[in-house]
């Protein structure tokens, strides 16, 4: 059944279009800072790096909200045959550009009604995407619709305990969420193997923190104990997760 946007989500898929059509370079595309998009990406690759193998031929990749293709044209450089769909036509259209070259099915298409078949996929990543919906639990339906069974899940969205909040001059009416509840979601929705970690990412005053993190390592160290002490300092969480099929 085809779910309608609310206005909530109707002014972000606006906003998209318009940055789609007005930039060129992905951070400013996607309207994330150079400094967090290189964050994003660091942090991606990281947590994702133990279910990546040699090649990773014959695995079917699906990107949601895949914007300019940023994570798609890497995911495909691994080997993956990878799916973009992203509600903006003149996004999917900046993605088509600048993916010349890359085999990537890029499609326009809602988080709501997904034009994929049953059990189309073997990995799911949705990034950046929540905090621009209002009905998270119907979206998990559908992304839970399009894997295969055991496919993996990954999820990047905003923390709603972050303290970077503090920061903000004024609140830009993105949704958050509590991680914790965000797992307890992922696990009514009978996804198993659940995992949460963050994404240390300072505002400029303080960005040398998230460079002594990233280049220590010290991000292993606070995902052992995310809760109950480091969750404050992540400002956004991944979160992944195995499909189950009854």
């Amino acid at each position: 059944m085809m779910r309608n946007k609310t206005q909530f989500e109707k002014e972000w898929q606006n906003t998209f279009s318009e940055s789609a059509e007005s930039h060129n370079l992905d951070y400013q595309i996607s309207i994330w800072s150079e400094a967090g998009l290189e964050c994003y990406l660091t942090y991606f690759f990281e947590y994702l790096n133990p279910h990546l193998k040699r090649g990773n031929g014959g695995n079917f990749l699906l990107d949601i909200g895949c914007g300019p293709g940023t994570f798609s044209r890497v995911m495909a450089q691994k080997g993956f045959n990878v799916y973009g769909v992203d509600y903006s036509a003149a996004m999917i259209r900046k993605a088509k550009e600048k993916s010349n070259g890359y085999s990537i099915n890029y499609r326009v298409g809602e988080i709501y009604h997904l034009p994929y078949k049953n059990n189309s996929f073997d990995m799911v990543i949705c990034l950046g995407v929540f905090q621009h919906l209002e009905k998270p639990t119907e979206a998990i339906w559908e992304l839970k619709r399009v894997m295969k069974d055991e496919g993996l899940l990954v999820i990047h969205t905003l923390n709603t305990f972050s303290l970077y909040r503090l920061f903000l001059w004024k609140d830009n009416a993105l949704k958050r969420y509590n991680p914790f509840q965000f797992k307890r979601l992922l696990q009514n929705e009978e996804f198993h193997k659940i995992s949460l970690k963050g994404i240390y990412l300072f505002p400029k005053p303080f960005y040398f923190l998230t460079q002594i993190i990233k280049r220590l390592h010290l991000y292993k160290f606070f995902n052992i104990l995310f809760y109950p002490i480091f969750f404050p300092l992540s400002h956004s969480f991944y979160v992944e997760a195995r499909e189950v099929k009854e």
